[in-house]
């Protein structure tokens, strides 16, 4: 039996290949030891890519059965690989992912029909499928596994969880995955899996009771070889929360200090996320130690370029990049998916540690939010936004996806939440937040984002403090003279379907360039705007 994994990852992402499929061979393989004719291959290929030349890279490898691992980004290509693969071979197809849910098999099996699907992490089902396949016993399906008997889902329930983690072997100390798609580039790993969060927009809780910890000696085993054998660029962690265990982080971040020390060399990028609430002023203290140099703001001294630079030059020299999930500042949101209401001091005493150990943030916030209404959204902004003068924090903003199988899903309609069928299933009006105060909110988010996430974040407050004008305010004048001075050209800003975070991410650096911005927050800088009745 030949086995076919393949991967579509991101277009925009440094690493061509995703984690999971590389896992899922190592389980399989050290699972079924002893089925000499299983192989297991992994196929790369950008979600992009034309399906066609997909498909005859996996029919050339003449497999018995192909897996998907689904996500928002990759699922439309992989359900049209379904059909293309089904109209020119009996191959089985095996699909699994985030993205797969019951209420997802329901609404694609009109257009495509995988043979078997699995919810929910995959390494247990999956091998005992094969094993199923490759003895031919006629004894019922394993665990795990939903498939179309005539016209009719059959499932054979949960599978039993893997919660000894060490079950799972490394897929950089086997070399399961072949180094030349790591060295020099971005590595992907994780320590953890669970949450203790239940946030109902989220499915990566969904199969996991507690977090579950990888052996702490692989860990650090791990994170030696990427950095000296493999000499990664990046290292991302995947975990929910990085220091759910906040002594287990912390001697994570010893050791990576002492392995810098004792080598003479420069760290990777490291990028984990945490809640602001979850951490002590000594994590905070020793993430400060990450840094190459002690004193950074890089936003004082970059030129501005017409493209992201967040990510390369304003960040330069900070080594960790600390993602903190705030999402909303609006307590009837929070509460609405389950999550902790911020608290206004508690934030702003987390933001000012963060500012005397001179660590880099990365904010996150979702616009969409149910009970989030156009004025709650940029008064949570305007709130915030202040924190990040002088630093070089990044404002990172979503819109609402709508899961499959997420506990929000439930509750769409209650909530009067639209959103689209396909991925990546965005939030288009709630019950609080109409669908033209939803565009308006994102294009005033696509100005925000470009903006403040550029050297020309400084300029930015001196217009706004010289403005006097609400966030809003301010926002929509920046969109009129935008208008104004692009009069003729047709730019995605203003395009009647909206922008979200494919443009704010990217395209908007190309078309609002840095020369416009600067003139614009000039001349709002030197002349006073007198604010709209009832504007504050």
């Amino acid at each position: 039996m030949k086995l076919v994994l393949v991967n579509l990852y991101p277009t925009t992402t440094l690493g061509r290949y995703l984690l999971s499929s590389y896992v899922l061979k190592a389980y399989v393989e050290q699972a079924l030891a002893d089925a000499d004719d299983l192989t297991i291959d992994v196929q790369n290929h950008p979600a992009g890519a034309p399906v066609e030349r997909i498909a005859q890279a996996i029919c050339a490898a003449q497999p018995t059965c192909v897996g998907y691992s689904c996500y928002t980004w990759n699922v439309n290509p992989i359900l049209k690989l379904i059909n293309t693969i089904r109209e020119r071979t009996a191959t089985l197809q095996i699909v699994g992912g985030p993205e797969v849910s019951p209420t997802m098999i329901t609404r694609t099996a009109p257009t495509a029909r995988a043979d078997y699907y699995i919810i929910g992490a995959g390494e247990r089902p999956l091998a005992e499928l094969l094993h199923h396949l490759i003895t031919g016993q006629p004894t019922d399906l394993p665990s795990g596994l939903t498939r179309w008997q005539a016209d009719k889902l059959q499932s054979t329930g949960p599978a039993e969880p893997i919660t000894d983690l060490s079950e799972i072997p490394s897929v950089y100390l086997t070399d399961t995955l072949e180094r030349p798609l790591y060295a020099r580039q971005q590595a992907f790993i994780e320590t953890q899996r669970g949450c203790r969060f239940r946030c109902k927009y989220c499915v990566y809780h969904k199969q996991n009771a507690a977090i579950s910890y990888y052996p702490l000696p692989r860990i650090l085993a791990e994170l030696e070889h990427l950095i000296i054998n493999a000499q990664v660029q990046a290292i991302r962690i995947f975990d929910a929360i990085f220091p759910s265990d906040l002594g287990r982080a912390k001697e994570i971040i010893r050791f990576l200090i002492r392995l810098r020390d004792e080598r003479h060399l420069r760290l990777p990028w490291l990028y984990w996320e945490f809640n602001h609430h979850q951490v002590d002023d000594e994590f905070l203290q020793l993430v400060s130690q990450l840094k190459t140099r002690p004193n950074i703001l890089n936003t004082a001294d970059t030129a501005p370029l017409d493209r992201p630079q967040h990510y390369s030059e304003l960040l330069r020299d900070y080594t960790a990049i600390n993602s903190v999930g705030l999402q909303s500042l609006n307590p009837a949101a929070t509460r609405t998916v389950s999550r902790a209401p911020i608290r206004p001091a508690a934030l702003l005493d987390f933001l000012q540690r963060a500012r005397q150990h001179n660590i880099v943030l990365k904010l996150d916030l979702i616009l969409g939010m149910p009970r989030e209404t156009f004025d709650s959204y940029f008064a949570g902004l305007e709130l915030l936004l202040p924190l990040l003068a002088n630093t070089d924090h990044v404002l990172n903003i979503h819109r609402l996806q709508i899961l499959p199988g997420s506990d929000l899903e439930a509750i769409c309609e209650p909530n009067g939440i639209v959103y689209t069928s396909a991925a990546p299933h965005l939030v288009t009006q709630t019950a609080d937040l109409s669908e033209t105060e939803l565009k308006i909110a994102g294009r005033l988010t696509a100005i925000l984002f470009r903006i403040v996430n550029s050297p020309l974040r400084a300029q930015f407050f001196t217009a706004w403090h010289a403005a006097d004008l609400s966030l809003p305010g301010l926002l929509d004048e920046l969109s009129d003279r935008i208008a104004e001075e692009t009069a003729g050209q047709t730019l995605q800003l203003f395009s009647e379907t909206g922008v979200d975070d494919d443009y704010w991410n990217g395209p908007a650096y190309e078309e609002l360039g840095s020369g416009l911005i600067q003139n614009i927050l000039s001349e709002i800088s030197q002349q006073v705007i007198q604010p709209c009745p009832g504007s504050s």
